[in-house]
C-alpha cells in the first residue's frame, strides 16, 4: 500500500488487513498510479474523522468491495470523488444540509473557532399536539434559513447539532465578545418576530467564549441551568472558568477512594453535637453529623466529600443509608435524649431509606425522640412528595425540623406548606447578630412570628459560639442554642 500513514493501527478482519482510526481514508484518497505532490486537503480531516470511525469504516468497506478486483484506471478517478462523498456524509447534516457537529468539532480543534453561540428552541415537542407536520417542517426550514443567512452575512460559521439546535461560530481574533454577543441578540430578536404562516418559536441563546472541543458542551449545559433558574433566554459564559485543573481532578478522585473505603470498611462515623435547652439549662437533644474515616484514621468533614458523593449518586445513597442506620440504632433505647438527622430531597426519594425509617419508628419505644431535619439548601421540586413524608413521620410519632431557616426565600414556603415542629435559624445570621442590626432583626422577626402563630413550635439558633451571641439569643426567647459554647461534635456521647 502506497501513500502516507499519519497514525493508527492495522487489524486483520474478514481475511484482509485494514487501517482503523481514520488513517485509511486519507491514505487511499491520496493514492495515484503516477507521482503525486503533497496534498494537505487529503489529510487535514484525519484526526477529526477518527471520532466517526465506525460510520467511516462501514462506508469505505462498501466502496472497497465495489472496486475489489478492478485494475483499470477508472478506479483512481472514482476515488477522487470518494473524498467529497466522505466529507458530505461525515461533515454535513442530511437534515439541514449545513455542517454538522463533526464539522464544528473539527473547526474548533483545527481552525481557531473558539467563540460559539448555541441556539435551541423551547417546547418543540408541544408543537406536534397543535400544528400539522407540514407547518412544523416549513417553520423549521425558515428557522434554519434565517440563521444560515445571518451567519453568512456576518462571515460566521453555522452548524446543525440535532433537532432544533444550531451553533454559530467565530474566531475570537476576528470579532470581540461584545460585538459577537450583540449580533447574536439581533438574530434572536429576528427569530422572535414571526409572520402568520410560521409557528411562533422561543429561541434561547448561549454565547460561549474560550471554547475547546472538551469544554463547550459543559459550558452550554451550565448556561441552560442558569437560564432556567433566572428565567432568561440569553446568557454569556466563559468556558475557561468552568475548567478543573489537574489538582482538583486528582483531589476529587482521591475523595472517591475515601468514600469507597468508608463504605467497604464501615467507616461512616456519626458525630453528635449537643443542642442546649435555654429554659431547662441542659442538653436537650443532639444533631447527628456525618464524618468519614480513611485507612490512616484521618477524619473527613461533609464539605470535603458530600458534593463528590452526590456527583456519583449511588455513593451518596450508600453513605447516607449507613449514617441513618447507625444513628437510629444508637438512640433506639434512649428515653430522655433525642437526635436530629439531616434529610435531603434525594434521601426522601430513596425508597430504601424512607421504608427503613418508617419501619423503625413503628416499633421504637420513643419515636418522639427522633427529629428529621429538612435541608433548606436542597431544591424541593415536589411539595406533595415532601408533605407526604412529613405527614408519615408525624403519623408514626416522629418530628420534623426545617434547617437553615433564613438562608433563602424558599424556606418561607417551607414553613407555610410543611407542618414542622422546629425551625433552625441559619448559623450565618446567628453568628453576625452582635455586629449586624439586620441579622439581629431577623432573629427578632422569627421570635415575633413564633409568638403570633403556633407557640408549640421550637426555635434553634445555630452557631452560638460565645456568651455575647447567647445573650442575644436569650433576649429574643429562643428555645435552644447549638454551638461550640455548649458542645463540640464528638463520636462519644452518653445516651440514656
Amino acid at each position: 500500500m502506497c501513500g502516507c500513514i499519519t497514525y493508527g493501527e492495522m487489524v486483520y478482519a474478514d481475511g484482509k488487513n485494514v487501517f482503523v482510526n481514520g488513517t485509511f481514508v486519507a491514505t487511499v484518497i491520496g493514492e495515484r498510479n503516477n507521482n503525486q505532490t503533497y496534498n494537505p486537503y487529503a489529510f487535514i480531516y484525519t484526526e477529526a474523522l477518527a471520532y466517526d470511525n465506525e460510520e467511516l469504516l462501514k462506508y469505505l468497506s462498501a466502496i472497497e468491495k465495489e472496486f475489489e478486483g478492478r485494475e483499470d484506471n477508472s478506479v483512481s478517478a472514482t476515488l477522487k470523488n470518494v473524498v467529497r462523498e466522505c466529507e458530505q456524509k461525515l461533515l454535513v447534516s442530511d437534515t439541514a444540509n449545513i455542517p454538522n457537529i463533526a464539522a464544528l468539532n473539527l473547526d474548533v480543534k483545527t481552525k481557531g473557532v473558539d467563540r460559539l453561540c448555541l441556539i435551541d428552541v423551547l417546547d418543540t415537542i408541544s408543537m406536534k399536539t397543535v400544528y400539522s407536520d407540514h407547518l412544523i417542517d416549513i417553520t423549521f426550514g425558515n428557522y434554519i434559513a434565517k440563521c444560515e443567512k445571518y451567519a453568512k452575512d456576518n462571515n460566521y460559521n453555522i452548524y446543525y447539532l440535532n433537532q432544533w439546535r444550531l451553533a454559530i461560530g467565530a474566531k475570537s481574533y476576528m470579532v470581540t465578545l461584545k460585538e459577537f454577543s450583540r449580533k447574536m441578540e439581533d438574530l434572536q430578536k429576528s427569530l422572535f418576530y414571526n409572520i402568520e404562516e410560521y409557528i411562533p418559536i422561543v429561541p434561547v441563546f448561549s454565547v460561549i467564549d474560550n471554547c475547546t472541543v472538551e469544554n463547550y458542551m459543559n459550558a452550554y449545559n451550565t448556561s441552560k441551568i442558569k437560564m432556567t433558574q433566572k428565567n432568561l433566554q440569553f446568557f454569556v459564559i466563559d468556558a475557561k472558568d468552568l475548567q478543573l485543573d489537574d489538582d482538583i481532578i486528582l483531589e476529587r478522585y482521591k475523595m472517591v477512594n475515601v468514600i469507597n473505603y468508608a463504605i467497604a470498611n464501615d467507616k461512616v462515623v456519626p458525630h453528635y453535637q449537643g443542642i442546649y435547652d435555654n429554659q431547662n439549662k441542659c442538653i436537650h437533644h443532639y444533631e447527628a453529623l456525618m464524618r468519614l474515616e480513611d485507612e490512616d484514621g484521618t477524619i473527613y468533614y461533609p464539605n470535603s466529600f458530600l458534593d463528590v458523593a452526590r456527583t456519583f449518586g449511588i455513593l451518596y445513597d450508600r453513605i447516607s443509608f449507613m449514617m441513618i442506620k447507625k444513628v437510629l440504632e444508637r438512640f433506639k433505647d434512649s428515653t430522655n435524649v433525642g437526635v436530629s438527622i439531616n434529610m435531603g430531597m434525594r434521601d426522601i426519594r430513596n425508597k430504601e431509606i424512607v421504608d427503613y425509617i418508617y419501619d423503625y419508628l413503628s416499633v421504637v419505644e420513643h419515636p418522639e425522640n427522633f427529629i428529621f431535619e429538612l435541608l433548606e439548601n436542597e431544591d424541593i421540586d415536589d411539595y406533595n412528595f415532601m408533605i407526604n413524608f412529613v405527614d408519615k413521620i408525624h403519623e408514626l410519632g416522629g418530628k420534623v425540623a426545617i434547617d437553615d431557616f433564613g438562608s433563602g426565600f424558599s424556606n418561607l414556603q417551607h414553613i407555610i406548606s410543611l407542618q414542622s415542629d422546629c425551625i433552625k435559624i441559619d448559623g450565618s445570621i446567628v453568628r453576625k447578630c452582635c455586629e449586624s442590626v439586620g441579622a439581629e432583626n431577623m432573629i427578632a422577626l422569627i421570635s415575633t412570628w413564633k409568638s403570633l402563630t403556633d407557640k408549640s413550635i421550637k426555635i434553634v439558633a445555630e452557631y452560638v459560639e460565645n456568651e455575647d451571641i447567647q445573650g442575644k439569643v436569650l433576649a429574643y426567647d429562643i428555645d435552644y442554642s447549638q454551638g461550640y459554647l455548649f458542645s463540640k461534635p464528638s463520636p462519644d456521647i452518653k445516651v440514656d
